[in-house]
């Protein structure tokens, strides 16, 4: 009998025995068998082997950018990293050679202790892009390095000294660097097209890189914050574009939680804001995605699909783009369209937290098609995600309430009351989302079964 390691970076050990030589079906000399089962002390499940669904990879090159890690000694440095990794991400993400995952599946890292190996695994890439960032007076150096995640081995790496005010020089050197690794899918065009528009002070990216901190946080003080940010940095560079597309999204979010009444004050500034970004800058992927989730929640779903598809276009590997894309299809009745869009922005950010939304087309889309169960499946992950996100309660108590379970479809209607205690039938049908009259009057029906007040 011998032990061995199961995966060499845990505790999870495999005992094997000695059954001795037998003989096999079609197979002419006997074979040395080893029996093998948990050692008693330590036992494997298989969420300890595998941890998460292993997903395929990409037919293309596929990467994740992992948070850089803060090495100043300053906590208050902290949104700085942060900025460098996701500007890397938007970055690479609109090189349409490469698979890129979001940000907000790759920042469930952030602050642990990581496998390569397993960071692969979970998120279905081949290559992981790590580094950290050490800011000192007005200098800052960058240490990232690319690995192959299926090999754990080193593919490249550099460090990067620069004075701080050539950090965005810096980060279009680390991209180009990166693209060369990766491999020739990646031109220097693309290169080019990669470098977005920056404000011309440094001051006004600081106020925006805390804001997008604050917004990530997801309350409605941090929002608040954000918010606050933002237009300190509109204050100082009045033509930045991301900051009124950040801006747009703070609003956005203040009217879909319900933290401001009545919710078309906020959707209205939300709208507001987002056109002027596109305005300002109309072949940017993030401010046309956010004019498409700003018009796919006020009743335009059509301009909603033009705009994600646009965003798509510009950068197609652009998850939150195809969530709104997916949402605007189903309002439309184009369901199946709208249920593969909502997929393919799941397989781009498999780990989002804040992904809860891009469950609530698909959703939807299952429970007009009648299919309770799987509406109800569904519905549950994005709540998981997101315990406010109204567009899940509705969903599951609608779809409980076809399904006959009284108690369950009460039990999400009383919660979704604590969250908007104003919410009714006739608020429902006034909703500017729903365009088709055969869906609303479906929806109504139901959401009358499960309880909802006249």
């Amino acid at each position: 009998m011998f032990v061995a390691p199961l995966q060499p970076s845990q505790n999870v050990f495999l005992e094997g025995f000695d059954a001795g030589e037998q003989s096999l079906k079609n197979i002419a000399k006997p074979v040395q068998i080893w029996r093998w089962s948990p050692n008693q002390q330590q036992t494997a499940t298989a969420e300890e082997i595998l941890g998460v669904d292993i997903l395929p990879l990409p037919d293309k090159p596929s990467i994740a950018v992992l948070p850089f890690d803060n090495m100043s000694g300053d906590p208050e440095q902290e949104y700085f990293s942060d900025g460098i990794s996701e500007d890397l991400t938007t970055a690479l993400s609109q090189f349409g050679g490469l698979f890129v995952i979001a940000r907000n599946s790759a920042f469930t890292y952030k602050g642990k202790a990581i496998d390569v190996q397993q960071v692969g695994r979970e998120l279905g890439v081949r290559y992981v892009l790590e580094g950290s960032v050490r800011r000192a007076g007005d200098r800052v150096r960058v240490n990232a390095q690319l690995i192959d995640a299926t090999a754990h081995r080193h593919v490249w790496a550099e460090r990067f000294d620069r004075q701080i005010e050539d950090v965005f020089e810096l980060q279009d050197d680390i991209v180009a660097s990166i693209a060369t690794a990766v491999g020739p899918e990646v031109t220097q065009a693309e290169i080019e097209r990669a470098k977005s528009k920056r404000p011309g002070t440094l001051d006004a990216w600081d106020y925006y890189l805390r804001a997008m901190a604050a917004y990530h946080k997801t309350s409605k003080d941090d929002v608040a914050e954000a918010m606050t940010l933002l237009q300190q940095a509109i204050n100082v560079e009045p033509d930045f574009a991301g900051a009124y597309s950040l801006l747009g999204l703070c609003h956005n979010a203040f009217a879909m939680h319900g933290w401001i009444q009545p919710v078309s004050e906020g959707f209205a500034k939300a709208r507001r804001f987002a056109e002027e970004a596109v305005q300002l800058a109309p072949t940017s992927p993030e401010t046309n995605h956010v004019l498409a989730m700003v018009l796919a929640v006020t009743g335009e779903p059509e301009r909603a699909v033009t705009a994600a598809r646009y965003a798509i276009d510009l950068n197609p590997n652009y998850s939150e783009a195809y969530a709104y894309l997916g949402l605007s299809l189903v309002f439309l009745g184009r369901l199946e369209e709208g249920m593969a869009a909502c997929h393919r922005a799941m397989r781009g950010s498999p780990r989002d937290v804040r992904g809860s939304f891009f469950y609530n087309g698909l959703g939807h889309a299952h429970f007009m098609l009648s299919e309770y169960e799987k509406a109800i499946e569904v519905s549950q992950k994005g709540q998981h995600l997101d315990p406010s996100n109204y567009g899940s309660m509705v969903t599951l108590a609608a779809s409980n309430a076809c399904l006959g379970r009284e108690a369950e479809a009460k039990s999400h209607v009383d919660t979704l009351l604590r969250f908007i205690p104003r919410f009714t039938l006739r608020a429902l049908r006034k909703n500017p989302m729903f365009t088709r009259p055969e869906h609303i009057d479906k929806l109504v029906e139901a959401m009358r079964l499960a309880g909802v007040p006249e």
